[in-house]
């Protein structure tokens, strides 16, 4: 903001140009980048002649960064671009990343960003100026990212993911297609999970003004339709991506496509739980042990991380857990849950029997083993 300040507040009609000129020549470089501003201003013509000599001993900052945008503006693109390749890296960027925030606004600096991508070739990728093009919403900035982008990843992994990430953030609602266009034609595990992570950037999410919800609407349709072609990985990436969206319902639903290979005849995937009854009875005399199990079934609109959860308050009403209360006495209810569902109805057998072997305590003489209806949830 301050950079735009300075480039557009100047007021050209209370400045005598004739006398900036002369100002501009004698001054030192801590003077010399606000007086070109101005200049700029009063007479762009002369701020462009005078671009090459002025331009290389200004200092790295606001106003040396606003001194650079003028000079651009008023078609000094040479000395300015000299200017910015002879930085330092980390200046070098800092400079950049000032252009690219009032590069939305300003047609020149678009076009500079675009004829520095063609004259430095790979070095502009390399010495990612792209990082700065994510604040840029205009078409030509987005037709350029888009370009290098739909080369794909022979581009380089950190070079695709970089452009990827600033091509998201620049599109907005309009990188949605592009990126659905991306995911569907990569098998790559990795690109499927940055992609799908992308539509949050171009939603917008976490940056200033919020999360732009048409957009966000719009990606979430997309990663749906997209969701049975994906990887695992990516799959599990797209549950996070659609939570961070705000589309919990939807985030959960694509569990039925992470867990496909497993679903049953019915539709329903399977299940196991075991809930451990542990009582110490008639003043910690005796000790009690009950062990319910069942099979559950739910209709692919759980991860393993929410079952326990959900078969938790399912079971609570379905079972009576109540053996400290039978004995007068005292004790825990703990739950046995698998990490996924399973495959067969003999998984299922596996699975539990382990679980009750385990799950017995040899303090015990005789634990009860007691199955339950199956459940639904």
């Amino acid at each position: 903001m301050l950079l735009y300040t300075l480039l557009f507040s100047a007021d050209a009609s209370a400045e005598d140009c004739n006398a900036i000129r002369r100002d501009l020549a004698k001054a030192n470089p801590h003077e010399a980048a606000g007086l070109f501003v101005t200049l700029a201003e009063c007479d762009p013509d002369a701020a462009r002649r005078m671009a090459a000599a002025t331009l290389p001993p200004l200092l790295s900052g606001d106003e040396g960064h606003a001194a650079i945008a003028a000079a651009i503006e008023v078609g000094a693109n040479e000395p300015a671009a000299t200017w910015l390749l002879n930085l330092q890296s980390d200046e070098q960027a800092k400079a950049v990343r000032a252009l690219g925030d009032v590069c939305a606004e300003s047609e020149a600096t678009q076009q500079f960003f675009i004829s520095q991508a063609s004259s430095m070739g790979d070095e502009f990728w390399n010495q990612r100026w792209y990082r700065a093009l994510g604040a840029c919403s205009a078409q030509p900035i987005q037709d350029l990212l888009w370009s290098e982008l739909d080369q794909g990843i022979d581009i380089g992994r950190s070079r695709f993911f970089g452009i990827l990430e600033a091509y998201s953030r620049s599109a907005g609602i309009a990188a949605v297609p592009k990126l659905a266009e991306l995911a569907g034609r990569n098998d790559d595990p990795e690109v499927e999970v940055n992609v799908i992570s992308a539509f949050t950037d171009a939603a917008r999410v976490g940056q200033v003004g919020g999360m732009d919800q048409p957009t966000a609407n719009k990606a979430v349709r997309a990663i749906v339709g997209l969701a049975p072609e994906l990887s695992i990985k990516a799959i599990e990436q797209a549950r996070l991506t659609l939570q961070t969206l705000g589309a919990e319902a939807e985030s959960d639903s694509i569990a039925a496509v992470r867990y496909d290979a497993v679903k049953q005849d019915d539709g329903m995937f399977l299940w196991g739980v075991v809930a451990v009854e542990n009582a110490s009875c008639k003043g910690g005399k005796k000790m009690m042990q009950r062990l319910n199990f069942a099979a559950v079934s739910e209709p692919g609109n759980t991860w393993p991380d929410q079952f326990e959860e959900k078969v938790q308050a399912s079971l609570e009403t379905a079972w009576p857990l109540d053996l400290a209360e039978r004995c007068k006495g005292e004790g825990t209810v703990s739950l046995r849950v698998p990490s996924a569902p399973f495959a067969s109805e003999a998984d299922l057998k596996a699975w539990l029997d382990a679980q009750l072997e385990e799950a017995a305590d040899p303090a015990v003489k005789k634990p009860i083993r007691m199955e339950q209806d199956p459940l639904n949830i």
